[in-house]
């Protein structure tokens, strides 16, 4: 295939590809393709039904950089969503060999071809005539049914107001109360509150200052987990509330003298802690490992060991408690989020983010929810 004729357009299937905007048009939609993406869809195209080794995908597009499979799964994964290929029929998986590109590729005929110009013309033509009338259509009726009606945010008010640092809060199952960490001018000396969302009260559920980290709601409502640093070590306790949020037992659960820092952290049904720790306390440290502590037997078990390929520092439960997403820096120093399977334990890579640090929540959206967690920085 010529480069020659790669670097201008040609049609791959029915979507039009354009090398010097960088554009793939699909049904009149235009779609702007990263670089790396273009580049590889241009190895692909050079190599029509051959498979493609991942290195050798790699070497092209990356040629100064060292191997990352990736890489190339993630500029994979965008290409394919670029082509709508969500069936994986145009960019074609071989298991354990590479791809292959498996569609027809035709150049334009300058005669009958409609350049690429043109069809945005027409395309933006036909979206005009679609949109104007349904312009004055929702003004009108958006003048006829909030004639009367203003949106107002003068009512807003922050949850919690103090001079003192608050960090990391937990809302209750039944979404009554709010559970936080309040810092004070004392070095490690923190306060646990919680605050009576319907009330609007808040008392301090620990008449002990402690260095406290991360807290979470047990699967009993009335029941808070919490973990804080003591003496070099880190230990996790459990208080035991009424309904109206007051202590009725505190309860010491387990204590580690082998590590200094912990992550958030989740409770599963089996009463089942998740985990990250490491003995420099420091989330920036690369030897943290991934624990999981039932809270009913004792027992402790590291799911994920320490790894230069792979340093977790964040997590979430999935909602139906199958899944834990797992966000680290990989190898190349950008942020992964992987998803780890809690019945075998198997890892697997969901995509990578950026280099910098990010946050993670699951979220419910109709059935399919607990296929869908969203990061931020």
């Amino acid at each position: 295939m010529s480069e020659s004729k790669l670097s201008k357009q040609f049609f791959l299937n029915d979507s039009l590809v354009n090398f010097e905007t960088g554009e793939i048009q699909t049904d009149g939609k235009v779609v702007v393709v990263e670089p790396k993406v273009m580049a590889l869809l241009e190895v692909f195209s050079q190599k029509p039904h051959q498979v493609l080794s991942a290195e050798m995908l790699f070497a092209n597009v990356w040629p100064q950089a060292i191997f990352s499979p990736n890489s190339v799964r993630r500029n994979i994964a965008l290409l394919r969503q670029a082509l709508s290929d969500e069936e994986k029929h145009i960019i074609k998986t071989h298991p354990k060999r590479g791809y292959s590109l498996e569609a027809e590729i035709r150049f334009p005929d300058e005669k009958t071809s409609t350049p690429l110009a043109k069809i945005h013309q027409i395309k933006n033509t036909k979206l005009a005539l679609l949109i104007i009338p349904a312009l004055f259509i929702i003004i009108f009726l958006f003048n006829f049914l909030n004639e009367d009606k203003h949106i107002s945010l003068e009512d807003l008010k922050p949850i919690t107001a103090s001079n003192e640092k608050e960090r990391y809060l937990q809302v209750s199952p039944d979404g009554r109360f709010m559970a936080y960490i309040q810092n004070t001018n004392r070095p490690n000396k923190r306060r646990l509150l919680i605050k009576d969302l319907q009330l609007n009260s808040y008392k301090e559920l620990c008449t002990d200052l402690k260095a406290f980290t991360y807290l979470a709601w047990d699967t009993d409502t009335n029941t808070l987990v919490y973990s804080f640093q003591d003496e070099g070590s880190i230990s996790f306790n459990r208080l035991q509330l009424d309904t109206e949020a007051n202590v009725i037992s505190e309860e010491k659960l387990f204590s580690r003298t082998d590590i200094t820092w912990n992550s958030l952290f989740f409770i599963d049904e089996q009463e089942n802690l998740f985990y990250l720790a490491n003995q420099n306390s420091s989330e920036h440290s690369r030897n943290v490992s991934l624990y999981r502590h039932n809270l009913i037997t004792g027992h402790s078990y590291e799911i994920l060991q320490p790894n230069d390929d792979f340093k977790p520092y964040k997590l979430a439960l999935s909602p139906n408690q199958k899944q834990l997403a797992i966000i680290g820096f990989n190898e190349d120093a950008i942020s992964e989020v992987k998803l780890l399977n809690l019945s075998s334990f198997n890892l697997e890579s969901v995509g990578e983010i950026d280099h910098n640090w990010h946050f993670m929540t699951w979220f419910n959206d109709g059935p399919n929810s607990d296929n869908k967690c969203t990061t931020h920085g």
